[in-house]
């Protein structure tokens, strides 16, 4: 089943945008977190370092009634953080007071366990952590006075509930608005990309049609000069297509096979007309100019990227499986499938046509010949074959030149998906 180029254009825009949407997006909403919990815990340290802003607080446990003092003052005073709990060490980190508010227990027991190498450093600890949907942070930290240690404290405080709604909301805002903007963006450029992507399709589209009417040209070509063979170049393609599509071939295998059918005598175009011509058979040295038609085929294609390709059929149709075919005695599978699919057909159709040497064998003659000759096949493809052979050989004697001709240019648009 063919997908419509328009549609698959569409999901591949779409698709685009969607990576966009969630590559920047996942980038923005990373960077807003980020700096929203940088900017957290700077304020929630620099409020909790507040609290101990008076010099003359003393670190002793005899002054418990100063740290209550402190605690006191913080609740009065409106603050997006709410202090949890609070420990205070001396400058000898002896605990002198602690403080736990009871409601937020779970959140306390669920903290971090700091370890005295990172309680007693000089250097601030600061973690944000989110418990029950509530963000809290997690902080340490030393006190100085006159460049000494005065005191050591580890803190939690709770951000306030609304401001940590509004953060997130502000957080999916930029989110939605990264999604939004690029969404717009590949709907305000979809025309032109479309567009574009419609020139290019044509474009395509006419060069394609070039290089198959270029094929069918060098197809005509070969059979005017080959006067014995005039439809014998769309026969072999429309019958080898018919195969291939039996043996369940691919599609990129049928369309190389149908370009290597059209083209494989496409070196006889340099063969002398004494010995292309000549009614009887030829003598040992004409056969051997004769064989010379396949290096010609190769050379003839060689530089022509859409018919590189067909290369597989050009040069090795006139080798066997059994090794006993030329220019190269190659054997078994060391052929192209492509050119023992193709060897097959050709040998029927030669067998099946009228020649002005020879009249057209009836079926069980040619099928007869055929099986004769079989170690010349792929076992695989010749019994695919012999599974169609009479439907084949019932239309190559029923069917006109226009009929065979116009078969072969219906499979060239489903295969080249021309419409």
């Amino acid at each position: 089943m063919r997908i419509d180029l328009r549609a698959r254009f569409v999901l591949r825009i779409s698709i685009a945008m969607l990576l966009l949407s969630l590559f920047w997006g996942e980038t923005v909403y990373f960077l807003q977190t980020r700096q929203i919990r940088k900017e957290l815990m700077a304020q929630g340290s620099k409020t909790t370092r507040d609290l101990f802003a008076d010099e003359t607080l003393r670190f002793e446990k005899s002054n418990r009634h100063g740290f209550e003092r402190l605690i006191a003052r913080l609740d009065q005073t409106p603050s997006i953080f709410n202090i949890v709990m609070l420990d205070a060490y001396n400058a000898e980190r002896e605990s002198v007071f602690r403080y736990l508010n009871k409601h937020e227990a779970e959140a306390v027991r669920r903290r971090a366990n700091l370890s005295p190498d990172l309680l007693f450093s000089e250097k601030p600890y600061d973690e944000l952590t989110e418990v029950n949907n509530r963000i809290y942070l997690q902080t340490s930290g030393t006190l100085y006075s006159a460049d000494a240690p005065r005191g050591f404290y580890e803190a939690m405080v709770q951000i306030d509930p609304e401001w940590a709604r509004i953060l997130r909301r502000g957080r999916r805002m930029a989110l939605l608005i990264t999604v939004g903007t690029i969404a717009t963006l590949g709907l305000a450029l979809y025309p032109l990309l479309a567009t574009s992507y419609r020139r290019l399709q044509q474009t395509g589209r006419k060069l394609l049609l070039s290089n198959l009417y270029t094929l069918l040209v060098l197809g005509r070509a070969i059979a005017e000069r080959d006067n014995d063979t005039e439809l014998h170049n769309f026969r072999v393609t429309y019958y080898s297509i018919r195969l291939a599509e039996h043996l369940k071939m691919s599609p990129d295998s049928i369309r190389i096979l149908m370009k290597g059918s059209l083209l494989h005598d496409v070196g006889k175009i340099g063969v002398r007309d004494d010995v292309l011509l000549k009614p009887g058979p030829l003598s040992e040295v004409e056969f051997a100019a004769m064989q010379l038609h396949v290096e010609s085929g190769v050379q003839i294609i060689k530089d022509i990227p859409f018919l590189e390709d067909s290369r597989d059929v050009i040069q090795f149709h006139h080798e066997k499986f059994d090794g006993s075919g030329y220019p190269s005695g190659l054997k078994g599978e060391q052929i192209p499938k492509a050119a023992r699919i193709f060897s097959v057909i050709d040998v029927f159709d030669a067998l099946a046509s009228k020649r002005p040497y020879k009249p057209a064998f009836p079926y069980e003659e040619v099928i007869e010949t055929m099986k004769r000759h079989a170690t010349q096949f792929d076992p695989q493809v010749l019994r695919g074959f012999l599974e169609i052979s009479r439907e084949i050989y019932s239309e190559a004697q029923s069917m006109s030149a226009g009929q065979v001709e116009e078969r072969l240019r219906a499979k060239t648009r489903e295969y080249f998906n021309i419409r």
